[in-house]
């Protein structure tokens, strides 16, 4: 048999989440010259021990963090630093943390209920769906003073990408109202439950 001293990458993509390919890739390196024998580059002697494989996935998981919190710690400062009621806040963390108790969430973990919007029955629940792809929603944000149309469903974006579009709006009243407005929705959203 011949060694290919490079990866498959098609086949790894496959299994490997792509941000996450080159750990996968500068770590475990293909050595045509050596015989084929299994290595640990993280342990004595390249064998793998609890220790090395504990130290290894610490350190990956400690680079993840720290890669995401540097990322969203504007974002949260933002948040935190609206001039809204404190349940506003909390509100707008829980959607962009991924925390709202959804349809769709909630379908996810093994609750039983119907996935569907409540308030028009034509699409999953999403938080997207909630508090802005909803057609109650878009028309409230229509006819706000924001006037947001809805968003091309052929390239929607994601509730973080929509905010950090409001965030690059050099104007704290816009923030304000858009935070106060989304979470109108959602609020307008839980009335269809209740009844």
């Amino acid at each position: 048999m011949e060694l290919n001293p490079s990866w498959d990458m098609d086949k790894l993509e496959a299994i490997v989440p792509r941000d996450e390919l080159w750990k996968f890739t500068d770590n475990f390196k293909i050595k045509p010259t050596v015989s084929d024998r299994p290595i640990w580059p993280t342990g004595k002697g390249n064998a793998f021990s609890v220790k090395s494989g504990y130290l290894l996935a610490s350190s990956l998981r400690s680079s993840h963090e720290a890669s995401t919190s540097v990322d969203d710690s504007e974002l949260w400062n933002w948040v935190w630093g609206l001039e809204v009621i404190p349940k506003v806040k909390l509100f707008l963390w829980k959607c962009l943390s991924g925390s709202l108790p959804t349809a769709q969430a909630l379908v996810s973990r093994s609750v039983e209920l119907q996935p569907w919007c409540r308030r028009c029955g034509e699409e999953m629940e999403s938080i997207e769906h909630a508090i802005r792809d909803c057609s109650w929603a878009a028309f409230l944000w229509e006819i706000s003073p924001l006037r947001l149309t809805p968003v091309n469903q052929s390239d929607p974006w994601n509730v973080k990408v929509w905010v950090e579009r409001i965030r690059s709006i050099p104007d704290k009243e816009v923030h304000n109202l858009f935070a106060s407005l989304c979470w109108a929705c959602w609020y307008a959203q839980n009335l269809c439950l209740s009844g």
